[in-house]
């Protein structure tokens, strides 16, 4: 086998080669630092309890693995967010993540006539 086709040798869990650490340029010379932005769909997960297992592993890899702040953006029902809100929470207090600001919208808000 080649040297360069060797499985799995950028995806090692202690060897971070798929994520740059370095900044870009206009990093460089703004002094501004780059955001990722994620967007998640996470709707009916009060009767999925299979969903919240997974939705727990993406947030705490992503808090793991990512080497820029998150701007993490939350699309589903009141319930479920209230429960991606505590898995946040929960995710964020065992890593070098905080949650700074969470707010909950309600997507129809009531007419008041």
């Amino acid at each position: 086998m080649q040297e360069s086709m060797k499985p799995n040798e950028n995806f090692k869990t202690n060897d971070h080669k798929i994520i740059s650490e370095s900044k870009t340029k206009s990093e460089k010379d703004t002094g501004v630092e780059k955001r990722h932005d994620v967007m998640i769909t996470f709707t009916k997960a009060e009767s999925n309890p299979g969903l919240q297992d997974k939705f727990k592993t993406t947030v705490r890899s992503m808090f793991r693995f990512a080497r820029r702040p998150v701007n993490l953006h939350i699309l589903g029902d009141e319930k479920s967010k209230e429960i991606a809100r505590s898995i946040l929470l929960e995710a964020a207090d065992s890593s070098k993540y905080q949650v700074d600001t969470l707010r909950l919208k309600h997507n129809n808000p009531p007419k008041f006539v």
